[in-house]
């Protein structure tokens, strides 16, 4: 009987060890899988498509030169390194810009990937559902080795530098999917790369609406720090961010361009009301500021005075 137990009891100890190394395996995938992603997001530089668009589209019609490196002619790779140096602001490339192949800017972005397909719908579909962004960067390959770059665009096109007959031009993507461009330019697969922030910096200011104030808010009776807002948006309703107020009534947050929002109160600092309002605004396609006042709270007090001859008290209430 002890035997069986024993061994009985050495079965369960190792179905609870085998059980404890998958679970922890899975957890661990889960893990990498949630770091990896968040990682592929960010992008590579944090100017927004609307402050580096007319930069680009300047470069319009640049002649194409197989293997160029010069703004007066470039190839496929010539104008991607451009773009990521002298208008995105990277450190790309870090060498001589004659290095700067296609393979190479892929190695550059590794880790910044955001798709990967094989046909027009997988893009089309990505682009119609906000994976992907004008200003991303693609890389095309030919069965494992790259054969192109360009720049997702605008509706659906691509930006790129693609032949002496085309030289640096704009096309959809199904158009150019499909055309033999010469120097080994057919595809197998594509991937996209994050390249522009999305979101811009919107500044929130906070400040008392009566004025006189400002010398009670110096000496600490009032207090500009600790205001709490959550910020909604007004396409779903729902609470996209929450922000807090500094010493001196200032507090920031990263937001969608061109988006509207509006701003919730949910916690008044030293000496003020909470506001019930809905404060609306926009953002726009650069850094902003949000102009928010706060009225300063009331205090009720009572003025006790006794009649010197009967001792009698009368009370006066004030705001």
């Amino acid at each position: 009987m002890k035997v069986k137990y024993a061994n009985a009891m050495g079965n369960l100890i190792r179905f609870a060890l085998a059980f404890v190394l998958v679970a922890t395996a899975a957890m661990g995938a889960v893990c990498l899988g949630a770091t990896s992603a968040e990682a592929a997001d960010v992008p590579i530089s944090e100017k927004t498509f609307d402050q580096v668009k007319g930069q680009i589209e300047a470069k319009l019609g640049t002649q194409y030169v197989w293997g160029g490196r010069s703004e007066s002619g470039w190839d496929c790779a010539g104008f991607v390194s451009w773009v990521m140096h002298d208008v995105y602001g990277t450190d790309w490339p870090g060498g001589s810009w004659g290095e700067a192949g296609t393979e190479a800017i892929k190695s550059f972005l590794t880790g910044h990937d955001i798709l990967h397909g094989s046909d027009t719908q997988t893009y089309d579909n990505a682009f119609d559902n906000g994976t992907i962004h004008p200003g991303d960067i693609i890389i095309y390959e030919n069965h494992g080795a790259t054969v192109h770059a360009g720049l997702v665009w605008e509706n659906k096109e691509v930006f790129h530098a693609i032949s002496e007959e085309l030289d640096t031009c704009k096309q959809t993507f199904d158009l150019m999917w499909t055309y033999n461009a010469g120097h080994n330019k057919v595809y197998s697969d594509y991937t996209v790369y994050r390249a522009l922030t999305t979101d811009v910096t919107v500044n929130f200011t906070k400040s008392s609406s009566d004025k006189e104030l400002e010398a009670e808010i110096a000496v600490g009776t009032y207090s500009l720090q600790g205001a709490e807002f959550d910020i909604y948006d007004t396409q779903t309703n729902s609470v996209k961010t929450h922000i807090q107020t500094d010493a001196s009534g200032k507090a920031t947050a990263k937001l969608e361009p061109n988006h509207d929002y509006y701003l919730v109160e949910t916690k008044a600092p030293k000496g003020f009301k909470l506001s019930q309002s809905h404060i609306p605004f926009r953002t726009g396609s650069d850094e902003s500021t949000v102009a928010v006042e706060d009225d300063p709270g009331s205090v009720d007090f009572y003025v006790r005075k006794a009649n010197s001859a009967t001792s009698t008290k009368t009370s006066k209430g004030e705001d």
